[in-house]
């Protein structure tokens, strides 16, 4: 029974590497990101990265110490601004 479940998997693991990952090269779709490799982040995820209040973020925003953009909604603040932010009030 062992034996049936460890190649399920691995045939499994086999699949998904070649349907996840090769079809999108063959597609010509970029690789997925990692986390850290994010382009913008919301409001609600700059709050819990740097344990402040959302209304501390739009506030920040308002004071135009973080630039935004909105698509679809929602702000969004692109991660170089939070980075440099960071760095410039740390």
């Amino acid at each position: 029974m062992e034996f049936l479940i460890a190649a399920i998997s691995i045939r499994a693991a086999a699949a998904n590497k070649y349907y996840g990952v090769q079809q999108k090269e063959k597609r010509g779709l970029p690789p997925q990101r990692t986390q850290g490799s994010r382009l913008s982040y919301t409001v609600e995820e700059v709050a819990a990265m740097h344990g402040v209040s959302t209304k501390t973020v739009y506030r920040w925003i308002g004071r135009g110490l973080l630039p935004t953009s909105k698509a679809s909604r929602k702000l969004l603040i692109p991660a170089r601004s939070v980075d440099n932010f960071m760095e410039a009030t740390i």
